[in-house]
C-alpha cells in the first residue's frame, strides 16, 4: 500500500472488515474524539479510495463475485418477499439490485397504498 502512512493503511486494512469508517480508524490508532472526522476524511482522499476500491475488487474477484450475481440474487429475494406478502424486505431487495447494477441516487420507494415505484 505504497503512498500511504502506515495509519492511513491500517485504516484501509479495518474498513474492509466492516466498512465501518468511525470504527476503522479507532481500530487505526486514531482518538475516538475525532474518529469520524479522520474516517471522513481519509475516505474522501482519492489515493486512499483508491486503494480501497483496488481491494474490494481484488477481494470480490477471488471469491468470483460479480454486480451481476449480486443483483441476480437481490432480485430473487425480492420475488420470494413479493410472494410472501413482505412489501417493506421486496423494497430493500429492489434497492440492493440498484445499488449492485450502479444505478447511482435512484431509489425505490413504497407509498401507502403499498404499491412499489422507482424515484
Amino acid at each position: 500500500m505504497s503512498g500511504l502512512t502506515v495509519k492511513q493503511r491500517r485504516f484501509v486494512s479495518e474498513y474492509l472488515i466492516d466498512g465501518n469508517g468511525t470504527q476503522a480508524a479507532i481500530r487505526a490508532g486514531y482518538s475516538e474524539d475525532t474518529a469520524a472526522e479522520m474516517a471522513y476524511e481519509n475516505l474522501n482522499k482519492p489515493h486512499i479510495a483508491a486503494k480501497l476500491k483496488e481491494l474490494e475488487d481484488e477481494h470480490l474477484r477471488a471469491l468470483d463475485l460479480t454486480a451481476e450475481k449480486v443483483a441476480l440474487a437481490h432480485w430473487q429475494d425480492h420475488e420470494r418477499a413479493v410472494k410472501e406478502g413482505r412489501t417493506g424486505e421486496s423494497t430493500a431487495a429492489l434497492n440492493g439490485v440498484l445499488k449492485a447494477r450502479s444505478l447511482g441516487g435512484t431509489t425505490v420507494n413504497q407509498n401507502v397504498s403499498g404499491a412499489v415505484g422507482q424515484s
